[in-house]
């Protein structure tokens, strides 16, 4: 991938992870990054549940309108307009409620199956495969973010 301003740096941070620092510089580099994904032992596991979960989320979990009152009353007052961040945005389910309301969305996360459904199910959103800890976006690059249900997934040591 290409990076305009950004140097990416790895460096091993445990025996378990791969981290990324991001540091932003004056020139253009291409780098690849493919260790941003690795996880640790207990993050591997929560992947394979999601890997299972992929195929019936979109049926099981699909009610798309679950949490239009929180996006309505809450959100959109914090924020009533501009470009939004969706952290474990899993199968898309909430795209639809900034799409509709003129938001600029990116819906991240870094379960494969689940953002191929969340491609099916919001063809016009842009979804990136990554994870939290990583982000390939220069720093004020959104207004907002929205995360339902990911961040319980980071370890407290974290």
């Amino acid at each position: 991938m290409t990076l305009d301003g950004v140097l990416v740096s790895p460096f091993p941070s445990t025996a378990e992870g791969f981290f990324v620092t991001v540091t932003a510089v004056d020139f253009t580099a291409e780098v690849k990054v493919k260790k941003h994904l690795l996880f640790s032992s207990e993050e591997e596991r929560t992947q394979a549940a999601y890997d299972k979960l992929a195929a019936v989320s979109t049926e099981r979990w699909s009610d798309s309108e679950f949490y239009r009152e929180d996006f309505e009353i809450h959100f959109r007052k914090l924020l009533p307009q501009g470009r939004v961040i969706d952290l474990g945005c899993g199968a898309g389910r909430d795209a639809h409620l900034f799409l509709e309301a003129g938001y600029g969305y990116v819906g991240v996360a870094a379960n494969r199956a689940m953002l191929e459904a969340a491609r099916r199910r919001a063809p016009g959103a842009e979804f990136r495969e990554t994870n939290l800890y990583y982000l390939p976006f220069t720093p004020l690059s959104f207004d907002g973010f929205w995360a339902t249900t990911s961040l319980l997934h980071i370890p407290k040591a974290k």
